[in-house]
């Protein structure tokens, strides 16, 4: 190893840097420069003329973790990576915890630990991925790795509420992290304030690292050794890492780490960058059986977030490919959240896919879908009307919390679905100062939409770093939209005879659903009975006990009445009732 000052060449011109050491091979060949406290950020660079070897993917960074991933009302994912995953054996202890005045950390254990194995996987570079299922709706647990018997990484999430009943939550919105001194921010302590303010989850839409020239090369694209390393670098971040231990954590890709600058779906080694993703994040899943790629589905009580990949199938006219735009739409059509959140790297003004999307949403008058995206650095919100949207394109961006901009900017999305006219409202947030420890506000009273445009030349985008803008589901409900539309449960679902659910539904005309009769049937919709035998007032939902008729031909109903007309509507799709395996004999 030759102490620095180092002198290197690369493609933005020559530069020195007096507090580095340069490793080099036997045979005289640059491996890389490392940087005093900071990961490489120079890789093969050549010595003397020698060409650089053939890049060994042994990671640099040797374990990581943990991180919270996806979370349902019962269930959650927890990764980690272990230094020795052929030898060691990897297990993650986790107890229920509740509220406690009298505790120093107002929170006590109320069950045991219960153990689960969570072995290293070869075929995803050794990492570990637990699931723990049979957990309680929006409870905190404490969860602790212990590698070979020994304690070490800890950390603490709380489940999601349940699913498609009226909620109150808030998640976070950002994107283009970047923790290199370049262009970044090796030190990110924006992770503890947003931490403070208890995300529920949080959404990472695009750039979740910065791939760089050495990452790919021109015979076989991106390198898969290489993204590795480059994702634990960010993942080591102590703040980023302390966020990630305790908050559910999303993401899907831009550009950045998917390829090269601006790469589209021809990009060579994809399948790597692809085959990283699955190794180090805990996605609910990735693509479909037929069609690979970054994106997804699920639910946060009734809302509906749609995270798509707009980087695999991108090419001239299209960012999310035809057949991921039908996956869309087929999501969009079986879809009872009140909101459908659509979430990617970048704007859906790119290319004509907002234009097919508002089609098919016009077409089946389907309320309650906006879009949330990345990309460009700054906090954006958009309100554009499109001759083909049954009502204006809706838009937040967040971008660039750890990426050029000093202000690094963020958002808080609050949802309120509780409401009789349920909300999604934006706290845009940006640093103080460029101080590395600064303090990041939002101004609740200054509206993005009563600001002065900033880009006059695209009318509707307001990208004041620190407003706050509030759409509510009128907003985003078409003209023809039905009288009345039924929620939950929906098509697809499981119900066990005996047990209690709720159905629920949404009026969009009170003077038509002052009161309303539920009716089910076990032959796909040819007869029906009742589930109330009189007219019960329209309070948006009922407990319902399944009755002990096994069917895999379930449908719900809803009639409405009242003094401006009558309306009928069923689910969309196909249910089951089930007999409690507990029950058997």
């Amino acid at each position: 190893a030759a102490q620095g000052p180092i002198v290197w060449k690369s493609d933005s011109g020559w530069g020195e840097d007096g507090n580095s050491r340069l490793v080099l091979n036997d045979d005289g060949t640059g491996i890389e420069i490392l940087q005093s406290e900071l990961p490489p950020n120079k890789m093969w660079s050549s010595v003397d003329g020698a060409q650089p070897r053939t890049p060994n993917t042994t990671p640099v960074i040797l374990q990581s973790g943990p991180m919270v991933g996806h979370t349902t009302h019962h269930s959650t994912k927890i990764w980690f990576l272990t230094a020795d995953p052929a030898s060691s054996t990897v297990e993650v202890i986790y107890q229920q915890l509740a509220e406690d005045e009298d505790s120093d950390s107002g929170m006590i254990p109320v069950t045991p630990g219960t153990t689960i194995d969570m072995p290293p996987r070869e075929e995803h570079n050794g990492s570990s991925l637990a699931a723990i299922d049979d957990l309680e709706p929006s409870t905190t647990y404490d969860y602790v790795i212990r590698v070979d018997g020994n304690a070490v990484a800890q950390g603490r999430f709380k489940t999601a509420p349940p699913p498609r009943l009226p909620v109150k939550f808030r998640y976070l919105l950002t994107s283009c992290l970047n923790v290199r001194k370049r262009k970044g921010y090796p030190e990110q302590p924006v992770w503890d304030t947003i931490r403070a303010k208890g995300p529920d989850f949080a959404m990472i839409n695009g750039d979740t690292v910065y791939f760089t020239g050495s990452d790919y090369n021109k015979e076989t694209g991106v390198i898969y050794g290489r993204v590795l390393q480059r994702h634990l670098e960010q993942r080591r971040e102590p703040h980023f890492a302390k966020f990630v231990s305790s908050i559910p954590t999303y993401m899907t890709w831009d550009d950045h780490d998917f390829g090269e600058n601006n790469a589209f779906g021809d990009q060579k080694g994809k399948e790597n960058s692809l085959a990283a993703v699955k190794a180090l994040w805990a996605n609910p899943s990735y693509g479909t059986n037929d069609l690979p790629g970054v994106f997804y589905t699920y639910y946060w009580g009734n809302v509906h977030f749609l995270v798509l990949d707009d980087r695999w199938y991108r090419r001239q006219g299209s960012q999310f490919g035809e057949q991921q735009v039908d996956w869309l739409c087929d999501q969009l059509l079986q879809s009872r959240g009140v909101f459908k959140i659509i979430v990617s790297g970048g704007t859906i003004l790119d290319y004509d896919d907002h234009v097919w999307i508002g089609k098919f949403v016009k077409k089946h008058s389907i309320y309650g879908v906006l879009f949330n995206s990345g990309d460009t650095h700054k906090n954006e919100f958009l309100s554009r009307p499109h001759d083909h949207w049954p009502y204006n394109i809706i838009q937040f961006t967040s971008s660039g919390i750890a990426r050029e901009n000093w202000m690094r900017p963020w958002a808080m999305l609050n949802v309120d679905t509780e409401a009789s006219d349920p909300s999604v409202s934006a706290s845009f947030y940006g640093a103080e100062n460029d101080y590395t420890f600064s303090t990041w506000s939002n101004e609740p009273d200054m509206i993005c939409t009563d600001l002065e445009l900033v880009q006059d030349s695209v009318a509707g985008r307001y990208n004041l770093t620190r407003c706050t803008q509030t759409v509510r589901l009128s907003d985003l409900t078409p003209d023809d939209v039905a009288d009345v539309v039924l929620e939950s449960p929906m098509g697809g679902d499981e119900l066990i005879a005996g047990s209690k659910i709720t159905v629920s539904w949404r009026a969009f005309d009170s003077e038509v659903v002052e009161r309303v009769m539920l009716q089910y049937s076990l032959d796909a919709g040819v007869s029906w009975d009742a589930i109330t035998y009189d007219w019960e007032d329209n309070n948006g939902s009922y407990e319902w006990i399944v009755p002990n008729q096994p069917s895999v031909e379930v449908k719900l109903r809803i009639l409405g009445r009242g003094d401006g007309g009558r309306s009928i509507a069923e689910n969309y799709g196909l249910m089951s009732i089930t007999t409690n395996p507990e029950d058997w004999e």
